[in-house]
């Protein structure tokens, strides 16, 4: 029997790591002060290595969320947070949209949500990916 309070209690352990990595590295800009950022620094500040870890970590801790509202006391082998959203009964998904603010935009809620599914996966082997590829909407994942 799974117990939903442990998993929630792990959801916030991942959260609060992608909350540690999430944050500017640099002033706003392409320059630290009055100095121009070298190509290695600036590949670092397009793309800094807390990317992936906050992106694997609140992924994560997304789909360990929206298992236990499934609240099955088994094993869910399912990963894709698509997936298990429409697993959800439908009261679970109106809340969840309201606290995320699509209430008024269910279909760009959909939409991302759709984009952002697999990321738990992509974002663990993000290196086999193209550069152009590496984006990642943090904004989706806030909720007030």
């Amino acid at each position: 029997m799974i117990d939903t309070e442990e998993i929630i209690k792990q959801a916030e352990k991942f959260y609060d790591v992608a909350k540690e990595c999430i944050g500017p590295k640099y002033n706003n800009g392409w320059y630290i002060g009055s100095r121009e950022l070298s190509d290695e620094e600036l590949e670092e500040y397009l793309f800094p290595k807390e990317t992936v870890t906050a992106t694997v970590n609140i992924s994560f801790c997304c789909e360990l969320l929206l298992k236990s509202m499934l609240n099955t006391g088994n094993i869910i082998k399912e990963h894709l947070l698509k997936e298990l959203f429409d697993m959800l009964d439908d009261s679970w998904k109106e809340i969840i949209i309201i606290k995320m603010k699509y209430k008024e935009h269910q279909e760009a809620f959909y939409e991302r949500l759709d984009k952002i599914s697999n990321c738990f996966v992509e974002w663990r082997y993000i290196y086999e990916r193209p550069r152009e590829e590496r984006r990642i909407n943090f904004s989706f994942f806030q909720v007030s």
